[in-house]
């Protein structure tokens, strides 16, 4: 498609699958950018799922700035769609220039009929400076802050340092030392046949389904063999619990999943394999461990968090981080 040119030296234009190896360059190059905004990523989906588009940001012709994976549909042009964080993903750029890729896209916006953009970022821990330039010219522009879910954080750059064990709480200590007692045993798994009947029973105490289905876990790890990985707990060779990983980016991880059999619950494995895989990502360079939002789902109130599970993943070492979202209404 032929970009049009807005915001002074900003073009604007749509690039396509067969541009994945460009796009997820720049996702990997990119202050913000994630697995989850990656070509590769989304296009685990089945084609008639989504009606994904990728909007591209050029200063000049030639110079990639910005991206926007996206759908849009009945006028609302909404990102994520089918992924955890969405939004536009920059490249190191001033408050200006930021401001002016901004304008870009309410440009295009307003001349292909959008009526709403809604946006879920990442919390701020994914971006690579710690900053927080784009929420500030989102606010600007007029978009509002329409919600902020909690999400719990282990910073493994604190986590390792000294004694790791000492990190978790007291209660967590003796959770692991109970696993340990127990002898169960925490590794990298591929038994995604055995895990996913856990976690289907896990998320039914919420009345909920897990977000993937057990082909498309397969499908993601295969696309992604080094950075999306099950943890699992083994007693007497029987898997008991898992953590599903991803690496999102070069500094955050993220635990997608956690889950275990009930019938379990008293020998600790959860405790025990948070405790292992964040002294393992720490140990590869990994600065966070992002333990997801922890969110009462059966609550009238977006944002009404799940008292037990925030303090179960504080024990582990967790703080919060708020994961944002905007919104940004057209008149006319």
């Amino acid at each position: 498609m032929e970009g049009s040119m807005i915001a002074g030296k900003i073009f604007v234009r749509e690039l396509f699958q067969s541009d994945a190896s460009v796009w997820d360059q720049f996702v990997d190059s990119s202050t913000n950018g994630t697995i989850f905004h990656e070509m590769k990523f989304l296009g685990y989906h089945e084609p008639r799922k989504f009606d994904l588009r990728f909007l591209t940001f050029y200063e000049g012709r030639n110079r990639i700035i910005a991206l926007l994976p996206f759908e849009l549909k009945d006028g609302i042009l909404k990102s994520p769609v089918g992924a955890s964080y969405g939004g536009l993903v920059l490249s190191q750029m001033s408050l200006q220039k930021t401001y002016q890729v901004v304008l870009a896209l309410l440009g295009w916006a307003a001349e292909n009929g959008v009526r709403k953009i809604r946006f879920t970022y990442a919390p701020l821990i994914y971006t690579d400076r710690m900053a927080q330039d784009l929420d500030f010219v989102l606010l600007y522009c007029g978009f509002q802050n329409t919600h902020n879910l909690f999400s719990s954080v282990i910073d493994l750059v604190w986590f390792s340092q000294g004694d790791s064990f000492q990190k978790v709480s007291p209660s967590g200590r003796r959770a692991i030392k109970k696993s340990l007692m127990e002898d169960v045993q925490i590794q990298e798994t591929g038994d995604l046949d055995s895990y996913y009947p856990i976690l289907e029973r896990n998320k039914l105490k919420f009345g909920v389904k897990p977000a993937h289905q057990l082909n498309e876990m397969k499908e993601l790890q295969k696309r992604y063999p080094d950075q999306i990985k099950l943890f699992g707990a083994f007693c007497q060779e029987n898997l008991i619990a898992g953590v599903w990983t991803m690496k999102c980016n070069s500094r955050v991880a993220l635990a997608f999943y956690i889950a275990s059999d009930p019938d379990f619950n008293l020998v600790r494995p959860v405790n025990r394999l948070l405790f292992e895989i964040a002294r393992k990502f720490s140990q590869e360079g990994m600065q966070y461990l992002d333990l997801g939002v922890s969110m009462n789902t059966s609550s009238d109130n977006p944002i009404e968090p799940s008292w037990s599970l925030v303090s179960f993943k504080e024990i582990a070492g967790s703080k919060g981080f708020l994961r944002p979202s905007y919104e940004k209404s057209f008149i006319g």
